[in-house]
């Protein structure tokens, strides 16, 4: 069941908390590998997703294909997860993992990227690039998320729309 619903737009504490997360900071910034989230073009395109309006799609647990999201010009997390997990895979990054976390209500889900142990939340407000997933999920299970499904990208594609 995917509501679409990301549990930071009606959480304003969150906007608090990340504002003193330093993100972008990583153990990568001396690598000579271009794939990373120090790369500015990945950044970007980030960036290029999160802005993306958000609208929940009800009728579907489906996610959209990249094309389709770009051309419907909205999306919900599962879309925008998908259309940057979709970018970083055509970048050549490995391990990346699309996680989707329930609410303990069963009423709420939420979709995310997991790449080199970070998250990557396009809907989060502000959105959230390369977060230290330790803090994110220990922030989450105290809004009442704590079921964790997590696929790896290359079977979760498979799913598309």
């Amino acid at each position: 069941m995917y509501t679409g619903l990301s549990p930071y737009k009606q959480n304003t504490h969150f906007s608090k908390i990340n504002s003193n997360i330093v993100n972008g900071a990583n153990p990568y910034t001396t690598s000579t590998d271009k794939i990373n989230p120090d790369n500015p073009d990945i950044q970007k395109y980030f960036q290029k997703v999160a802005k993306v309006p958000y609208k929940a799609n009800y009728d579907t647990n489906a996610p959209k294909k990249p094309a389709q999201f770009w051309k419907d010009n909205y999306g919900d997390c599962d879309d925008k997860s998908a259309a940057f997990a979709d970018y970083l895979n055509r970048m050549g990054a490995e391990d990346i993992k699309i996680v989707i976390i329930l609410h303990n209500s069963k009423k709420y889900s939420h979709c995310v990227v997991i790449w080199k142990n970070h998250v990557f939340d396009a809907t989060a407000e502000p959105p959230l690039y390369n977060m230290e997933q330790t803090k994110y999920f220990n922030y989450l299970k105290k809004m009442g998320f704590n079921l964790q499904i997590t696929y790896p990208y290359t079977y979760y594609k498979k799913s598309y729309l």
